[in-house]
């Protein structure tokens, strides 16, 4: 008992000098975005405050409000205005024929694959992916077939991750890929074609 007592006693003491959070999603106006299956942070227009992307978790259906990927730009106020639409991310991931109990869009990875200032983003699925150039104006324009990277139509791409891997100053690309759904020689094809590629100069 007198080690319990101990402990409780500990556990008191960090929850007293333990920061506390407040949900501020309505105040900031993100209450509204629901059924997401990701999130990434960037500040995509350079104006000093971090931007969020949120990826909706179901195949996109134009008219269905929970189905969007969704981009809010920081007001540098607290609060978030959404510009999805404006920025160009209105044309996103539709699954035909996929089954896919876990969601049909997983991951979002923000990196400036070709080194002009302003971060893309890399959108992993069920099936293709998508990479989406910054454009520097606020737009953004999908360049995925340009630069090669959309995968494979049944090779569950669950996440992105950028990272210089060959240290020759341009980002590279890792994406990881569902195993239970995937056979291992997706898997190997990913590895050697896709995953350890650079973009820069393809797009």
């Amino acid at each position: 008992m007198k080690y319990l007592a101990l402990l409780l006693a500990i556990l008191g003491v960090q929850n007293i000098g333990a920061q506390d959070f407040t949900r501020v999603e309505d105040e900031a106006q993100l209450g509204h975005a629901s059924h997401n299956n990701g999130v990434a942070v960037a500040d995509y227009d350079r104006d000093g405050d971090l931007d969020i992307f949120l990826v909706g978790i179901r195949s996109f259906i134009y008219s269905e409000d929970t189905t969007w990927n969704r981009l809010f730009k920081n007001n540098g106020d607290g609060t978030f205005e959404d510009v999805t639409i404006i920025a160009g991310f209105d044309n996103q991931y539709v699954n035909d024929d996929l089954m896919a109990i876990w969601g049909e869009k997983w991951g979002a990875a923000w990196g400036d694959y070709d080194n002009d200032g302003y971060p893309d983003i890399f959108l992993t699925h069920s099936g293709e992916d998508q990479l989406y150039h910054n454009e520097g104006d606020g737009t953004f324009v999908d360049v995925t077939k340009e630069a090669g990277v959309e995968g494979c139509h049944t090779c569950y791409s669950s996440s992105g991750l950028w990272w210089d891997h060959d240290r020759d100053g341009d980002l590279d690309l890792y994406v990881s890929v569902l195993s239970l759904s995937v056979p291992i020689s997706c898997m190997r094809i990913w590895v050697t074609v896709h995953l350890l590629m650079s973009l820069i100069g393809q797009v």
